[in-house]
């Protein structure tokens, strides 16, 4: 779940092509990039896609679905979002420059 305002949200439906690796919590990916396809979930699909969060994570997703609300308020965020991923098959190599 992101707001919906979000830069990634905006760019997702211009372009649904997305790379995601495994990263530390600082962001610095610990393994090799995965292609793959994006798409921000109808809201018919969110209230599923928060229960299964909720029962992996539970107080963990609980407390980030709280200051995302939070954030919810303010004038950037607007309302929450889900977001599925589906990966390609194959991993690639990390880029040239590290990122």
């Amino acid at each position: 779940m992101t707001p919906s305002r979000s830069w990634k949200v905006r760019r997702i439906h211009h372009n649904d092509h997305v790379e995601i690796a495994a990263a530390t919590f600082h962001g610095e990916p610990l393994g090799r990039w995965h292609a793959g396809r994006a798409r921000v979930l109808p809201r018919a699909e969110l209230r599923p896609a928060a229960r299964a969060m909720t029962a992996k994570y539970d107080n963990q997703f609980r407390l980030f679905h709280l200051m995302l609300l939070i954030g919810a308020s303010r004038k950037h965020g607007g309302p929450a979002v889900g977001l599925e991923i589906t990966l390609d098959t194959e991993p690639r190599l990390p880029p040239a420059d590290g990122l």
